[in-house]
């Protein structure tokens, strides 16, 4: 049995910030790039009562990021607020920006907890206003 060991810091950053810049890139039919550090039996679960609530996985993700294209005319400028980081999980707070087709801008608050191992993100846990796409 082989143990593992913990990733720096640093690493554990670079993992996060390449999701945040996937997801960030507008690139949202591209599920390589937007969800690229993301492993594909990873965990996703996101706070609401919605219909965008729940756990979803990555394909469902990926199909999101799809319908996110037909109203988004820019990506989704994201900025870090906060980081928090222990061991292989970061908690980071981000405020995001995104101008629509319609000439609207998209604002909201995220928080995002994740735990990675190896190169990818295993495990998601996802706090925004889900309403404010409606």
């Amino acid at each position: 049995m082989s143990e593992k060991t913990t990733p720096s810091r640093e690493h554990v950053v670079a993992v996060v910030q390449r999701f945040i810049d996937g997801f960030g890139s507008g690139r949202w039919t591209e599920s390589d790039v937007v969800l690229g550090a993301v492993a594909d039996d990873a965990e996703w679960w996101i706070a609401g009562r919605g219909s965008r609530s729940g756990d979803v996985t990555k394909q469902i993700m990926a199909e999101r990021f799809r319908g996110t294209a037909e109203r988004a005319a820019s990506g989704l400028v994201l900025t870090p607020r906060a980081w928090i980081v222990e061991g292989n999980r970061a908690a980071v707070e981000l405020a995001g920006s995104m101008e629509l087709q319609d000439g609207s801008v998209y604002t909201n608050q995220y928080h995002f907890a994740f735990t990675v191992e190896g190169d990818q993100i295993v495990e998601i846990r996802e706090y925004w206003d889900t309403s404010a796409l409606d």
